[in-house]
């Protein structure tokens, strides 16, 4: 299912639903943590991971492909899925 939002919503961009286990990193760390895919789109994604190691708004994380590529995002918003897990929403992160 996809879906393209319109009006005020600043993610105009298509989304689409993605699902599958990834791996993902503090930029500030090395250790790397699971986390399971949401939806993304050209510039954002959404991943769902441990609510103890959940990254702060304005971090930046890198995720992890299996072909071990990393793509930088920054952290935007980040709300409880339950008691255990939380919902991470990223922009890619401005180049260096």
């Amino acid at each position: 299912m996809t879906e393209r939002r319109q009006g005020w919503d600043r993610r105009h961009e298509q989304r689409r639903n993605t699902a599958g286990r990834m791996s993902w990193k503090k930029t500030s760390g090395q250790t790397k943590y699971v986390g399971w895919l949401c939806d993304a789109s050209p510039s954002s994604v959404s991943f769902i991971a441990a609510a103890w190691c959940k990254p702060a708004p304005g971090e930046e994380v890198e995720l992890i492909n299996p072909n071990r590529r990393t793509r930088r995002f920054q952290v935007t918003r980040t709300a409880f899925y339950d008691d255990n897990l939380s919902l991470i929403a990223c922009r890619a992160a401005a180049s260096r």
